[in-house]
């Protein structure tokens, strides 16, 4: 019998095996704007998350999807693992960062590991229950699994934009005060 590794080890996995290949961000040396840069990346990230999550959510209940359905939740898997790797790189020098970014990585972390938790139980539905899954709780998973991505993506993005539009108001608040 073949054992088969759970999303959740996997990206625990993946993350062990990033932060120990990172020891430049192991010891704090990423900057605010490197940061803020991994953060635009793992936005994207999230968006193709989202993506694939609704798009499984739209198939959950289909009998004739099923590789579409292993497609989506492979992709939701290996998504997971690659923005795991780069907030486990975003945690690993998180004092040295500005609040606005350890909050966002701090409200992000629980957010994915929900994700990954269901993307995990939702594979070993799929690999269980393939020839009857739409009768048991795997549309309720893929729906679950967009709700989390979709709250994933809407956490980083709007932290994103926060600090670009609170960046703005300082250099109006500084150009303000050099004209005075």
């Amino acid at each position: 019998m073949k054992k088969q590794l759970s999303a959740t080890a996997i990206a625990l996995l993946a993350v062990t095996v990033f932060v120990a290949q990172s020891p430049a961000k192991m010891k704090g040396e990423l900057s605010a704007p490197q940061a803020r840069a991994t953060l635009e990346d793992i936005c994207g990230m999230a968006e193709e998350l989202t993506t694939a999550a609704d798009q499984l959510a739209s198939i959950a209940t289909r009998q004739d999807e099923s590789d579409r359905q292993l497609e989506q939740l492979n992709m939701l898997r290996d998504g997971i693992n690659v923005v795991g790797r780069e907030l486990a790189s975003l945690q690993a020098a998180e004092n040295t960062l500005p609040e606005w970014q350890q909050s966002t990585i701090s409200e992000a972390l629980p957010i994915l590991r929900d994700l990954a938790t269901m993307t995990d139980e939702a594979i070993a539905n799929f690999n269980t229950n393939r020839v009857h899954l739409w009768t048991t709780d795997f549309p309720t998973q893929a729906n679950k699994m967009y709700e989390d991505a979709k709250r994933f993506r809407n956490l980083v993005l709007g932290n994103l934009k926060l600090a670009s539009v609170r960046a703005h108001e300082q250099k109006i608040e500084a150009s303000l005060s050099s004209n005075q």
